[in-house]
Parts: C-alpha cells; structure tokens; sequence
C-alpha cells in the first residue's frame, strides 16, 4: 500500500472505491456530493493505492481553527478490500497528519451505524 496525496487523476478511482460501498456504506445520491468534493475541496485529501497503482482507498481531513478540531472528510476502503488494514492505514496516516497542527484538540468524525465500530476500535468515542 502506498498514500499519496489525491490527484485529478485519480477522480474516477475514488468515485469506483465509493460505488463498491454502495448502498451499505452511502446512499446513492450522496455520490454527486461526493464527486463535488474531489473537485472543489481544497482540504487535504489522499489516496491509498495497491502495488499495481489502482486506487483502492481515500480520505482526507479538514481543520477547523475556530474550534481547535479537525474533522475526517470522506473515508473509504473499496468494499472488496474491506478487513485489510487499509482502513486503518489510511486513517493514522490521516491522524499523523493532524498531530502535526499544534493548534487541534480533537478530531472529529460523523458516520454510519455500519461503520462507528471501526472507529470505536480505534479510540473514537460516539455521542
């Protein structure tokens, strides 16, 4: 596996990734919000990759200075690749990230009852 930062390149990888967890991870109609974003998002966003360079996972983080918090944007782990460590892998690399800004208290992400498991694992807490 391999991160690196998203690239228009790789629009038509990611909107792949996000239709594999569709309709159990997203609804359908959030795929047009979701294409939006990979076009207009200036927050940092990254891919994970395999060693044939297929885009298999992506996610990034936005700051929210006013509040001292971060905030998780778009996560997600091609459905096939799920249970693999890339979902893990793609959100320390995002969490390293975000330790790096001196000013961020907290981290802070909204998701699904399919998914709040997983960050349970991994030290979130839901409220």
């Amino acid at each position: 596996m391999k991160l690196r930062t998203y690239q228009a390149a790789d629009y038509s990888g990611c909107l792949a990734v996000f239709d594999s967890n569709v309709p159990k991870f997203f609804a359908p109609h959030e795929r047009a919000e979701f294409a939006v974003f990979l076009v207009q998002s200036s927050d940092p966003y990254f891919v994970v990759t395999d060693e044939q360079g297929q885009v298999i996972g992506c996610g990034g983080y936005y700051i929210n200075h006013a509040r001292a918090a971060a905030g998780l944007t778009w996560g997600m782990v091609s459905r096939g690749r799920h249970r693999q460590g890339i979902g893990r892998f793609l959100l320390l690399a995002r969490l390293r990230r975000i330790g790096q800004e001196p000013a961020v208290t907290s981290v802070l992400i909204n998701t699904s009852q399919h998914s709040y498991g997983f960050f349970e694992k991994m030290g979130f807490v839901v409220e």
